[in-house]
């Protein structure tokens, strides 16, 4: 069971999600190469036995192959996957070397090489706009929801419903701020501002002090 859980849950979606950062990567080898009018003998993704696959009206094999662990775009004139020229490169006729990638000028080879990673770059850009269009980011007011009886904050003079306007000196947006600037001053006395009662008060607050520690025995402090 313990198998079955750890397949469901971690490899099967790193397999997936790893399996479309190689299908992004190697689209975009194999649309600038078209573009430039390299002929793309395969479009593989995984490596050895072939499980299946199709050609297509161009003459590319498009494939699915036993172990999924990378891919690779395969272009006329190439002795293998990785891109080495053949020995019969230098007997091609002038035909084939229309169509051959090492035929092709310095900057047009240099082009189908750099859109694979200018691709997945792209695409890291784009999924990450969606989420913040879809998801956004979370943002909590800076609201004092409640105050721990003896804590900093009740010691600081905070009240429930203040809004914390600056903190150590910076503009407080959201609580998230005002959180991560307590986190790094464990202990130290810093300056608050809030909103109360359409008035602001200045007050003193002081982060206590918070000791984790990892699963090896590694502590830090925060505040």
């Amino acid at each position: 069971m313990e198998f079955i859980s750890v397949l469901w849950n971690y490899i099967l979606p790193f397999l997936v999600l790893f399996t479309l950062l190689v299908f992004v990567h190697e689209m975009g080898h194999y649309s600038v190469a078209r573009r430039n009018g390299v002929r793309v003998e395969v479009f593989s993704i995984g490596f050895g036995p072939e499980l299946f696959g199709r050609d297509d009206r161009w003459g590319t094999r498009w494939k699915f192959c036993a172990i999924p662990l990378g891919g690779y775009v395969k272009m006329y004139g190439d002795a293998d996957a990785v891109s080495r020229p053949g020995r019969e490169t230098a007997a091609l006729t002038p035909e084939q070397r229309k169509v051959s990638f090492y035929h092709k000028s310095v900057g047009q080879r240099a082009a189908i090489v750099f859109a694979g990673p200018a691709v997945n770059y792209l695409f890291a850009v784009l999924v990450l706009a969606l989420l913040f269009m879809t998801a956004g980011q979370r943002h909590t007011p800076a609201v004092v929801g409640a105050v721990v009886p003896g804590g900093a904050a009740e010691r600081a003079g905070l009240r429930t419903g203040d809004t914390v306007v600056r903190f150590a000196g910076r503009t407080i947006d959201r609580f998230e701020d005002a959180e991560r600037i307590a986190l790094l001053h464990p202990g130290d006395p810093l300056r608050i501002v809030v909103r109360r009662d359409n008035a602001e008060r200045a007050l003193l607050l002081t982060p206590e002090p918070r000791t984790v520690r990892d699963r090896h025995g590694n502590a830090e402090t925060f505040g």
